[in-house]
């Protein structure tokens, strides 16, 4: 199973951004992993790295693990969004919200098919203090007046 999630994020970030990605699986640390090497643009450096970090962390979440990152536990977070304020959060093609993921290294899942009232489920995922900045950012972004 981890290795297929290795695969997957080696596959991802190589056809998205231009990057080589490098996973020396032979050498681990006392928590038992492995070093990942990612060769590259800057920028599409750190979208790789988001990606990685994504899916291990996923898979983390969903194996119910009590992971750990920065000493803070890991945990997550269900908030209720307008559905008509989605956009202000997910942004053009996405970049808002990957930008906000990156920001505040979380995860953030829209459950689109989840919707209740008029507002829609959005899932906050990461260390306990980054959710709750997470929370308040989202909230601070839909309130602000739209622009034209």
């Amino acid at each position: 199973s981890i290795r297929l999630v290795y695969h997957e994020a080696v596959v991802s970030t190589q056809s998205t951004g231009g990057t080589r990605v490098d996973v020396h699986s032979k050498e681990r640390n006392a928590e038992g992993l492995c070093l990942v090497t990612v060769y590259g643009p800057p920028d599409a450096c750190q979208e790789a790295r988001t990606i990685i970090i994504d899916i291990i962390s996923e898979e983390d979440v969903e194996e119910g693990e009590d992971a750990e990152e920065g000493g803070q536990e890991r945990g997550s977070m269900d908030i209720w969004v307008d559905t008509g304020c989605l956009g202000k959060i997910i942004g053009r093609g996405g970049a808002k919200i990957r930008e906000t993921e990156r920001k505040y290294r979380v995860k953030i899942d829209v459950k689109k098919d989840e919707v209740e009232g008029g507002e829609t489920k959005v899932v906050l995922i990461g260390a306990k203090d980054d959710v709750l900045e997470t929370r308040d950012f989202i909230y601070q972004v839909i309130d602000e007046p739209d622009t034209i």
